[in-house]
C-alpha cells in the first residue's frame, strides 16, 4: 500500500501535480499497490486534486479525523473532537491573535 500526502508531497508549490508524480502514481497502480490519499485538507478542497489524478478510493482527510470515499464524497467514518474543545481551542487562537480553522463534515452538517 502507498499513501500518498498531498501538500508537499504530491503537489508542488503551485499545487500542481507534476507529471513525474503522475507517473509514479501510475506505476505504482499498474504494479498492483493499493493507492490512498492523505491529507489535513477537508474533503472539499481536496475534490478537484482528486478528480485530476484520477482517484476514487477511500480519503484519510481532516487530518485524520474523516475517512471519506472520494468517489461518493459519502463520509465512511468520522472521529470528531467535543464542541467544548472547539470552543475552548479558536477562543485562545484568537485571543492570540492567530487564525482558527474548524473543518466540519459536509454530510453531516450539509456545509460545503
Amino acid at each position: 500500500m502507498l499513501v500518498v500526502d498531498l501538500d508537499g508531497t504530491l503537489l508542488d508549490r503551485e499545487g500542481r501535480v507534476s507529471v513525474r508524480n503522475e507517473a509514479a502514481l501510475r506505476d505504482a497502480r499498474a504494479d498492483g499497490m493499493v493507492v490512498s490519499v492523505a491529507t489535513g485538507r477537508a474533503p472539499s478542497e481536496a475534490r478537484s486534486i482528486l478528480r485530476g489524478i484520477g482517484y476514487s478510493g477511500p480519503l484519510i482527510a481532516a487530518g485524520g479525523a474523516q475517512l471519506v470515499d472520494a468517489a461518493t464524497g459519502r463520509t465512511l467514518r468520522r472521529d470528531p473532537i467535543t464542541l467544548d474543545v472547539v470552543h475552548d481551542v479558536a477562543a485562545r487562537l484568537i485571543e492570540h491573535r492567530h487564525r482558527a480553522l474548524v473543518l466540519k463534515d459536509e454530510c453531516r452538517t450539509g456545509y460545503h
